[in-house]
């Protein structure tokens, strides 16, 4: 059978066949939900920021409670920035036109080379947000979170997940509270007695994923989120072992406290090389990501044994 010469593609056609297979990367496009993404002009700037929040003031500060026709208190909030550069991540994966040619359908290219492409930026990407969500953030870069050790790893018997959790919901509350966990911090949460019942004698071993995550809504979180990315962690030709891009992840904190600057959304394209009659099928974004406050997001650690 003949090849395809993508060329004669209209770009609406070209796009919209593309376009066909971004649900294949809707794992990897998640952090859009729980994360406040802002398209930028310009690779690298500051974003505003209030640099005292806007909430109810803590005990200490200056009353509004005046004498009848004292002047009016003023408060102290003022704009702050949040300093920013966008990473560059791009990839192409290369064909050459005879090998196409044994391709059944122009369907299985886009699905198999563009995705692979789109799958490589976007998993690199995320591991960088998964990098600061461990902890390993600076301050340098306003990255940097709150640490919360656990008292006893919550895979063992002695682990106890509610009473650390409860301590970062105790500190955030009056806020939206965001729970973001990878799937293997939620395996162990639903085995774990203190969240089971079994501690008290009239559990089970394991529970349902979303009897866990309405044990931790019932605690005072607004939303819990459980991570269901994988990547391949041997090279793709040999074993067929996954691991989760969020592995040992688990952050609690207020709502769109973790920003997402980006100045190229992802885009998918065909480069037709026809001197060396080879097809690169690539993927390219470019942004990067910030936390707005320090305290507003803990990062839990000691969770596994």
């Amino acid at each position: 059978m003949a090849g395809f010469d993508l060329g004669t593609l209209s770009p609406q056609l070209l796009d919209e066949m593309l376009q066909d297979h971004m649900t294949s990367l809707e794992s990897l496009l998640a952090f859009e939900q729980w994360t406040k993404v802002k398209d930028v002009k310009k690779r690298a700037g500051t974003m505003k920021k209030w640099g005292t929040p806007i909430a109810i003031p803590s005990a200490g500060h200056r009353t509004s409670k005046v004498a009848p026709g004292a002047p009016t208190p003023r408060g102290n909030t003022s704009l702050d920035g949040i300093s920013y550069k966008c990473d560059e991540f791009k990839w192409g994966e290369d064909i050459e036109e005879g090998e196409e040619q044994e391709l059944e359908t122009l369907d299985d290219v886009s699905a198999d080379l563009v995705g692979a492409s789109a799958k490589q930026i976007l998993r690199d990407f995320n591991a960088d947000i998964a990098d600061m969500l461990l902890g390993n953030g600076t301050s340098a870069n306003d990255q940097d979170l709150t640490e919360k050790a656990v008292s006893n790893a919550w895979d063992t018997g002695s682990g106890v997940p509610i009473t650390d959790i409860d301590e970062g919901l105790l500190a955030l509350r009056g806020a939206e509270i965001d729970i973001f966990m990878g799937y293997d911090i939620a395996q162990i949460l639903s085995k774990n007695s203190q969240i089971t019942g079994d501690a008290a004698g009239s559990g089970k071993e394991y529970i349902r994923f979303q009897a866990m995550v309405s044990e931790l809504i019932s605690r005072g979180a607004s939303r819990v989120i459980i991570d269901g990315s994988v990547q391949q962690d041997t090279e793709r030709n040999f074993g067929r072992s996954y691991a989760g891009v969020y592995d040992g992840v688990f952050t609690l904190g207020v709502r769109n406290n973790i920003r997402v600057m980006r100045f190229k959304q992802l885009t998918q394209k065909i480069l037709i090389d026809d001197d060396r009659d080879v097809k690169t099928y690539k993927a390219l974004m470019s942004a990067c990501a910030r936390r707005e406050y320090k305290e507003h997001t803990y990062y839990y650690t000691g969770i596994k044994s």
